[in-house]
């Protein structure tokens, strides 16, 4: 009960706002982990503007050297590249 107030909720020690740009960067982050990928279509819904706009420069090379792939509307990590994923996802800080 020490851990809670009065109305059974957690203390807050901080609180991070995400700017648009963290809120981008963590979207392509989080879908590249995933088998699936990033949605392109509703990555330009929720931010207005189109993965390629934002990241287009970055994606380039990792396209080149085969990191990276497009399929089905999806932006997705190839195979090869999830044992390289944190070394990916350096280029979109």
């Amino acid at each position: 009960r020490g851990l809670v107030d009065h109305h059974g909720v957690l203390p807050v020690e901080q609180e991070h706002i995400l700017t648009r740009e963290d809120a981008m960067a963590e979207r392509l982050f989080l879908g590249l982990r995933l088998a699936e990928g990033v949605d392109l279509d509703r990555f330009h819904e929720e931010f207005g503007i189109s993965y390629r706009e934002r990241y287009g420069d970055a994606c380039a090379d990792l396209f080149d050297a085969g990191l990276l792939e497009i399929r089905d509307g999806f932006l997705r990590l190839t195979p090869r590249a999830r044992i390289l994923s944190n070394q990916v996802f350096v280029r979109f800080l």
